[in-house]
């Protein structure tokens, strides 16, 4: 009997996500003071509630502006696809690296679903320095162009 029981419990368990579709879109790398989002779009066969976040972390260290204040509470209907963003900042002082993003289904205290990216953050220096190589790089290519052009008129 209590065997049976403990079938039960572990069917409702993992019963609850069922008919849940979901698809996450989250940035590969993130600068150190700028806002980024993490797409989300999913739906339903049945009708849900649930809330969702996402945190930005290292060991039990949040990078993020905390744990869960990008929280939000979803209601989905049957059939009716959603798609919403999940906004976060990371905090000045980060030292750049790679980073896991978490993405949290939470249905109740004991059953969530989570989804978890690793991410590259990057200092503002960095994002600056890229850009300059880029910029570079692309008026090298306009003048090789120029150069190329005016040699065969």
């Amino acid at each position: 009997m209590r065997f049976g029981l403990f079938l039960l419990l572990l069917l409702l368990c993992f019963g609850i996500a069922y008919g849940l579709e979901y698809q996450i879109s989250t940035p590969e790398e993130i600068i150190v003071g700028e806002w980024f989002s993490v797409n989300i779009s999913m739906v339903s066969e049945e009708e849900m509630k649930f809330s969702i976040y996402s945190y930005v972390y290292e060991g039990f260290n949040c990078v993020g502006q905390g744990w869960i204040t990008n929280q939000k509470e979803i209601h989905l209907k049957p059939n009716i696809p959603i798609e919403f963003g999940l906004h976060d900042l990371i905090k000045h002082g980060t030292e750049p690296g790679f980073y896991n993003l978490r993405v949290r289904f939470r249905f109740d205290e004991e059953n969530k679903i989570d989804e978890t990216y690793t991410v590259k953050v990057l200092s503002n220096s960095e994002s600056t320095i890229s850009e300059t190589y880029l910029y570079m790089g692309l008026v090298l290519v306009s003048l090789t162009g120029l150069f190329v052009i005016l040699r065969k008129g």
